[in-house]
């Protein structure tokens, strides 16, 4: 068995500009030109390789493909525009409510992540601590709680939004726009809603030019 990795793009309806007519047990890869001599190398030897065998009468050599899918991370734009949400949110609730105790949109989002992040436990010996949490900080999420069990150190880990890749963020972004649609806020009859939805469209656009240049 042969193995070849390497980072593509997978691009769902590439067959239909391909003048192929049907998708069926078809998938269609864009990768980067650095891998191109790499890919058609190994792809040309493993086909001489067959041709080798069968003149021989063995069986094939199989190559095993792995598709492993994987977004880009969260955009700061999207970000941007997810706390927008918040804050219309934030005034919705506040107007209805009247009160002194004003909720804010940090309030309305960290209420969210105890529902919305990934939650992990992770347990580590003493001398690992410091690298353990140097890592899971810079890349896989906020520690919530630390505790010493007489044994080794137990965590609590958040992926929150800052930790989310794209494709999370945009679906968060389009819950928040399905909960202002449920209090009456919509694109329709709220400006501040209307400018958000115009932006996360464009965002996503820009985001799909993006994938298009990456091929």
């Amino acid at each position: 068995m042969s193995r070849l990795r390497f980072t593509a793009t997978l691009d769902m309806n590439a067959w239909r500009s391909c003048g192929i007519k049907s998708a069926d047990n078809l998938i269609l890869l864009a990768y980067p030109s650095e891998a191109k001599n790499r890919v058609r190398t190994e792809l040309t030897k493993l086909n001489q390789k067959n041709i080798e065998l069968e003149l021989e009468g063995k069986d094939p050599v199989e190559l095993d493909v792995e598709i492993d899918i994987m977004y880009k991370p969260r955009s700061l734009d999207a970000n941007r525009l997810m706390f927008l949400q918040y804050r219309v949110l934030a005034d919705i609730m506040n107007a209805e409510a009247k009160t002194m105790n004003r909720i804010t949109a940090d309030e309305l989002y960290e209420h969210d992540m105890k529902d919305w992040a990934t939650k992990h436990k992770i347990r580590c010996d003493n001398t690992s601590l410091p690298f353990i949490v140097e890592i899971l900080e810079e890349k896989r999420g906020h520690i919530r709680s630390k505790e010493w069990d007489g044994t080794e150190w137990v965590m609590e880990v958040w992926q929150t939004s800052s930790y989310w890749d794209t494709k999370q963020q945009s679906e968060h972004i389009d819950r928040l726009f399905d909960l202002l649609e449920t209090m009456g806020k919509n694109r329709s009859n709220n400006g501040d809603v209307a400018r958000i939805y115009d932006d996360f469209k464009n965002w996503k656009k820009k985001e799909s030019k993006n994938g298009e240049r990456d091929n």
